[in-house]
């Protein structure tokens, strides 16, 4: 399967980055200001996971963790959309290059049982001691460290958060891989991730739950799915997830050969209430709806190399208060689809 270049432009209001929404009142729930806790609470139960965070070397050659916008001038800023989308279909198309045409063992027969720790002399996961107990005998496991986000390695000195189980439990239907993380005898995360493959199409899908152990959080379940066409390299992809009261669903496709790609998103928010984003983009132009219980509430647009536009539904001007509370939405948005992106993380170890 070749590489496939994602060129594609969704914006992202800079504002948000650089101002919060206050909380002191509360918002009626027409208001875009309503739901930003909401996003934000089901998006810290990830981005603020350390555990969970921890996943993030089991392979290095996946950078899951995207860089900081810098603050613009003009407040559509395309560069997180661009980043956001590259590491996804780039980790599909990489799963799905390595994924076996039939059922096969997932492991090597020499690790099964055994413990992999960090090893700072060599930067890489060894086995240095085989003795070690407590692996499952259909797989292995990773001790889980503190990681340098820049980096995506454990950092040094290194500081225990965890350890990660990861059990073959193929069947003859699909190459499935059991995840466990456990903080002591606390369950951090317990999904398990799929990869069917055919003649036309390539899919992956994870379900479980994760939950923050160390702040005692509530879990929040997912069920996520990606599925590839072998023929064109189309993506369409389907999130949901739920917990803390909140569910968000996130519908992303994209078409198009290389290098001429377009992307039609939908992503939902419900907590009393329901906020959404619904747009396309190409490499040369951009335009995003912003729905508050399916009403719209305003749009954003864009041109390549040109200006932005924002404005509220029949045009009228949104104040500044406004234009932060959809920000703050469309920026939590983009991590949460990030941070459930980094559930297929130890599935590129063995697909």
């Amino acid at each position: 399967m070749s590489s496939v270049k994602y060129l594609i432009a969704i914006p992202v209001l800079a504002a948000a980055l650089a101002t919060g929404c206050g909380e002191s009142t509360a918002p009626a729930a027409t208001e875009p200001s309503a739901f930003v806790p909401a996003v934000n609470s089901l998006n810290a139960s990830f981005s603020q996971n350390a555990v969970f965070r921890s996943l993030m070397a089991l392979n290095g050659n996946v950078a899951f963790s995207a860089p900081a916008v810098p603050a613009s001038a003009d407040p559509l800023n395309a560069q997180r959309a661009v980043v956001a989308a590259r590491k996804a279909l780039a980790l599909v198309q990489r799963l799905g290059d390595q994924a076996p045409t039939a059922i096969a063992a997932l492991f090597p027969v020499n690790v099964l049982g055994k413990t992999f720790v960090w090893d700072g002399a060599s930067g890489r996961y060894r086995i240095l001691d085989s003795t070690t107990t407590g692996a499952p005998s259909a797989g292995t496991r990773f001790v889980l460290y503190q990681v340098d986000t820049a980096t995506g390695r454990p950092r040094l000195p290194l500081t225990t958060t965890g350890n990660v189980d990861l059990t073959d439990v193929s069947n003859a239907l699909a190459n499935a891989l059991a995840i466990g993380v456990h903080v002591g005898n606390q369950t951090a995360a317990d999904y398990t991730v799929a990869n069917v493959r055919t003649t036309t199409t390539d899919t992956l899908r994870a379900a479980g739950f994760v939950v923050d152990v160390v702040a005692d959080g509530l879990p929040v379940t997912f069920n996520l799915a990606h599925a590839l066409s072998v023929i064109d390299s189309s993506l369409v992809t389907r999130y949901l997830a739920s917990g803390n009261g909140a569910a968000v669903t996130m519908n992303t496709t994209v078409t198009g050969a290389t290098n001429n790609q377009s992307l039609a998103l939908d992503w939902l928010l419900q907590k009393a209430g329901s906020v959404q984003v619904v747009g396309t983009a190409t490499s040369a132009a951009t335009s995003v709806q912003f729905k508050i219980n399916g009403n719209l509430w305003a749009t954003a647009s864009a041109v390549t190399g040109g200006a932005s536009t924002i404005t509220g539904a029949n045009g009228r001007a949104l104040t500044p208060a406004e234009l932060v509370a959809l920000g703050a939405i469309l920026e939590g948005f983009f991590s949460i689809y990030e941070q459930l992106t980094t559930v297929f993380a130890p599935a590129a170890l063995v697909f």
